[in-house]
């Protein structure tokens, strides 16, 4: 395998080095949601809603996702850290846990080439699928260290290491919306709950379809597939070709010019500092302490005060959508053609 070298997994071998990497795949979630929020905020109410919703679908994924990450540390005896310093990229960053080691993440506003640049290739499959597109060209994608690679290494340590290994409290353990039940007490259970991470966000082999949702939801994709959605501008549809599939349903419409409002590029708050924007640095942060809030509120969940998870993704998300938009909404003066951006730094 292509990580089979890595430091960070030869740490692995011990019951301490797995809680560390399994810490490392907390930061890992976490670390894709400030660039899914900024691009996603970016957005003009003249947007389209179609990519709205993709986008929203996979943020709130990737906190599921978090979750999961968090259950199965306190199941093996660790406890989640979000509260440390360094939890928050500095962005523009590389991803934790030697994930697409040559992707570099920035905090910007949405493009299509942000999309395929960046977001399809953090939720890029090992294998793509190769599916057609109607009337343009799927671009190809080398081979990487991909997200699926990083769980499977984790799911061969747990089997490495047995059941003896889950000897956590299992009043940790957080249920998420519904969705996820929280319950990992087992090798089975939590092997069970990585493969929920890698089919949403990269599907299957032999499906571009998330393999968690109920059989009714027939176009309900992967985070991948959904983000190639927005970049074709096209939905993903059973088609009559090999592949099964083709981006050849429904337009999805995309204006750069008016559907989004185009922020400062990874912008930290010294920037609005350095160019004499105080309208921007107080927004900005009203935002970081939101954001701080959130945080330090769901560190709280996952040691020790699980049922206040969905209250604090309903009401600090709602929160935190509101200040981004009124930030990202806000023009600069002294940078003509630009607006602000949140920072995601702890305040």
């Amino acid at each position: 395998m292509l990580f089979a070298k890595a430091a960070l997994f030869d740490q692995m071998t011990t019951l301490d080095g797995l809680r560390c990497v399994v810490q490392t795949a907390i930061e890992l979630e976490h670390a894709t949601i400030p660039p899914y929020l900024t691009a996603l905020y970016s957005l003009t109410d003249q947007a389209s809603d179609e990519i709205r919703k993709r986008i929203r679908s996979i943020m709130i994924e990737e906190m599921l996702h978090m979750t999961i990450a968090c259950n199965l540390l306190n199941a093996i005896g660790g406890k989640p850290n979000l509260a440390k310093a360094g939890f928050i990229p500095n962005y523009p960053t590389s991803l934790p846990g030697t994930v697409e080691t040559e992707l570099i993440v920035p905090i910007r506003s949405f493009s299509l080439e942000l999309v395929h640049d960046v977001f399809m290739t953090i939720e890029e499959p090992e294998e793509p699928k190769p599916f057609p597109v109607k009337p343009l060209a799927l671009l190809a994608s080398a081979a990487k260290l991909t997200i699926g690679q990083f769980y499977r290494a984790i799911k061969a340590q747990l089997d490495a290491l047995g059941d003896g290994i889950f000897t956590g409290d299992p009043k940790l353990q957080v249920a998420f919306r519904g969705i996820f039940s929280g319950k990992i007490a087992s090798r089975g259970e939590a092997k069970a709950a990585l493969d929920v991470i890698v089919g949403q966000g990269e599907g299957t082999d032999a499906s571009p379809l998330d393999p968690t949702s109920p059989g009714a939801l027939k176009d309900n994709f992967a985070h991948f597939y959904k983000f190639a959605e927005i970049v074709h501008q096209r939905k993903l549809v059973p088609d009559a070709n090999p592949t099964g599939f083709a981006f050849a349903g429904d337009v999805i419409p995309f204006n750069q010019d008016k559907d989004v409002n185009v922020t400062l590029d990874t912008p930290k708050r010294q920037t609005y500092v350095q160019l004499g924007e105080q309208e921007a640095l107080n927004k900005c942060d009203d935002f970081n302490k939101a954001y701080t809030q959130l945080l330090n509120g769901l560190h709280a969940a996952f040691n020790g005060n699980p049922d206040s998870i969905d209250d604090l993704v309903d009401t600090d998300m709602s929160v935190l959508a509101v200040l981004a938009r009124d930030l990202m909404a806000t023009s600069l003066k002294n940078k003509k053609g630009f607006n602000a951006a949140p920072t995601f730094e702890l305040q």
